[in-house]
């Protein structure tokens, strides 16, 4: 895998956060900055484009590991749109 250095300015309060989470968590300050950064970058994507980010694939997924915990999914009432509201 081909990696790239990004480079960023955060508050100080925000960073010695940031390390004290890694040392807690034995994960090294940069680990813990690439997972934040992919963590928050794929939050982003779904929310502003979920039709793109979540495929049909992915919801499947989603779906059978949640009825396989018992989740049961029920079909809004088409009066309510897309959404539910």
């Amino acid at each position: 895998m081909e990696k790239e250095k990004i480079y960023a300015r955060l508050e100080k309060k925000d960073v010695d956060a940031m390390r004290a989470f890694a040392e807690k968590y034995n994960m090294t300050k940069a680990a813990l900055i690439s997972l934040c950064t992919m963590a928050g970058f794929n939050y982003l994507r779904a929310l502003v484009d979920p039709d793109s980010y979540i495929t049909p694939e992915l919801m499947a997924d989603v779906m059978v590991e949640a009825e396989k915990k018992g989740v049961e999914f029920k079909l809004p009432d088409d009066e309510l749109g897309r959404y539910g509201y």
